[in-house]
């Protein structure tokens, strides 16, 4: 008992330190952000760059709508998700060779524009990299989810985009909206800002999960990589036409542990 309440003491000390330590870096961080800078010129990106940002933007634009779970319980999320979809076009294309159906979202030229000042913005916050090392990605997070010239401008976008259903919203809801596609827009785009730019850190100082990557790198297992399967089993990865969705299990059902899938997947009467 003497030891297990020694232990208990060291750990709760040891929480309380990381706990003070953690908080004080975020406040000195969140301190430095500046709220109100504006970029003063919008970047340009070659072809192949610009290709890579349209599908990011893409990107955050489908996991808004469709894959995002704080999103989706958010009690006004058919509101929000109507006005989304006021910003891009949206086709779902069925691909022949893997067999399966493919949603195509295509973003609209304003909210591409937002993005590109967005990131015009990332630019110009990434100059303090030398300063902030392994924490320039925490700057850089505060200072876009506190910069008032894009929340506005993001605020305008979204409620100018569909006028019989912003009334709904509030601007606190849409800046909700703001911040979720910020957050996702900054994991999708790290690792562009790694090998285009070199603004972020080497691999191992940035975080816990990018030395996590670099430990899977240098000692790879063979297992998982054999196991690996080239086609993702997922329910919401069936085609909506029947023939298309029978041809879609048939090949699923080649894989290697396709019965166990199948088993968490599906229930007994849609197997049958």
């Amino acid at each position: 008992m003497t030891k297990r309440l020694v232990a208990y003491f060291l750990i709760n000390r040891v929480l309380e330190e990381t706990i003070r330590g953690d908080h004080c870096e975020n406040k000195s961080i969140q301190e430095q952000a500046d709220p109100t800078l504006i970029p003063k010129t919008i970047i340009t990106l070659n072809q192949v760059e610009a290709s890579k940002f349209s599908y990011i933007v893409s990107w955050v634009l489908f996991k808004l709508i469709k894959r995002d779970y704080l999103m989706n319980s958010h009690p006004k999320f058919s509101v929000m998700c109507i006005l989304l979809r006021s910003l891009c076009t949206e086709k779902v294309e069925y691909v022949l060779e893997i067999k399966s159906q493919t949603t195509i979202i295509i973003p609209r030229s304003e909210f591409i524009q937002f993005m590109y000042r967005l990131e015009s913005l990332v630019i110009k916050l990434f100059e303090k990299h030398n300063e902030l090392g392994p924490n320039i990605l925490r700057y850089v997070e505060n200072s876009l989810l506190t910069n008032l010239h894009l929340n506005q401008t993001f605020i305008q976008i979204l409620k100018s985009s569909n006028g019989e259903n912003n009334s709904e919203l509030e601007n606190e809801d849409c800046k909700f909206i703001y911040e979720r596609c910020v957050l996702i827009y900054m994991k999708s785009r790290q690792k562009t800002w790694r090998s285009v730019n070199n603004y972020i850190p080497e691999k191992g100082t940035a975080s816990l999960r990018e030395s996590l990557k670099v430990m899977n790198h240098n000692h790879p297992t063979t297992a998982l990589n054999e196991n690996k399967n080239p086609t993702i089993i997922k329910k919401v990865n069936l085609p909506t036409n029947p023939i298309h969705a029978l041809e879609q299990l048939r090949i699923w059902a080649q894989l290697e542990g396709a019965e166990e899938s199948f088993a968490k997947m599906f229930t007994v009467s849609e197997l049958l």
